[in-house]
């Protein structure tokens, strides 16, 4: 991200002052992606995520399509509420751990979520980085 905002920078048609380049930035959102990465780190750290993926295990066992249809509700509902990038930051780790203890193919799970997540994020104006930019461009 850096390197994207130096080459902005550095190639921008109208050269900017430094200061006015650093104003442009939402700072808010910036910071707001910061702590969502802190905090998955935190409940990668404290085995969170293998918690709830062994719980899953012991709920779907061996069906495969409910887990896929479970995982499918549950993201898109959570896109809806909450930014996309957070759902996809807590639901992948979960869906891999999962998957490995069900000894099946995480990539059906991982695309369907990722669709899901998608279609969701674009309901609300929070569902989204770019839809929270411009709702607050609005306001």
């Amino acid at each position: 991200m850096l390197a994207a905002a130096t080459a902005t920078y550095l190639f921008s048609p109208t050269h900017p002052s430094i200061d006015e380049f650093i104003s442009e930035i939402d700072w808010p959102v910036i910071f707001f992606l910061i702590s969502l990465f802190t905090i998955v780190v935190i409940l990668e750290e404290q085995l969170i995520f293998q918690e709830v993926a062994l719980r899953i295990t012991k709920k779907f066992n061996t069906n495969t399509r409910k887990f896929f249809w479970a995982i499918c509700l549950t993201s898109t509902l959570s896109a809806a509420f909450i930014e996309d990038l957070s759902v996809a930051i807590i639901f992948i780790p979960m869906i891999i751990s999962t998957s490995e203890k069900m000894k099946i193919n995480p990539t059906p799970i991982l695309l369907g979520t990722t669709i899901c997540i998608n279609l969701a994020s674009t309901l609300t104006p929070f569902g989204s980085a770019e839809n929270l930019l411009i709702a607050n461009k609005f306001s």
